[in-house]
């Protein structure tokens, strides 16, 4: 019986866990700034500096990195939930979104998700095509996505090749 109250009683902890922590510097326009693989929000400490007297700079942590707790699975979709719901609760009007490597990812994830949260997005090094990403897919869905991003897309015809790249990303195994 203790066992059994241990494991519920750390499992509702892990679930009650943030999906990440935020360091915010307030003044002017919302800019969400989230780190690549494996770093911590300090990546964006000198950024955030420079631009602390222009935007309201809000600073994440993903979990499981630089030492935020982790979460259980699937943590991208906790996080980019998070994000979002982060963007309700603190009413930021369309923020532009700054992601490095896997924060670009996640920023792509949450335009795809919630289009009308977010304002700008800015991918920092991270893949430059989207089609370099479907080599993990099957051949048919790689042709059909890279003949889409070869054409000149309209905003919501680029929301729905997302839209359709990232729900194929996010099942693969």
């Amino acid at each position: 019986m203790k066992y059994l109250l241990l494991s519920v009683t750390l499992s509702c902890a892990l679930l009650a866990q943030e999906p990440f922590q935020v360091k915010v510097t307030v003044h002017g326009r919302p800019i969400i700034l989230i780190p690549g693989l494996a770093s911590g929000g300090a990546t964006w400490d000198s950024t955030a500096a420079h631009y602390k007297d222009r935007y309201e700079c809000h600073v994440l942590t993903v979990a499981g990195f630089a030492g935020v707790p982790r979460i259980p699975a699937p943590m991208l979709d906790r996080v980019r939930d998070g994000i979002a719901d982060y963007i309700r609760m603190k009413k930021l009007d369309k923020p532009t979104i700054v992601g490095h490597s896997l924060g670009g990812f996640l920023a792509l994830a949450v335009a795809v998700q919630f289009p009308d949260l977010p304002g700008r997005l800015v991918i920092v090094d991270s893949y430059p095509f989207l089609g370099g990403m479907l080599w993990r897919l099957r051949r048919s869905a790689s042709k059909i996505a890279c003949a889409c991003a070869s054409r000149s897309m309209t905003r919501p015809g680029m929301c729905r090749f997302l839209r359709c790249f990232c729900s194929l990303w996010w099942r693969m195994p």
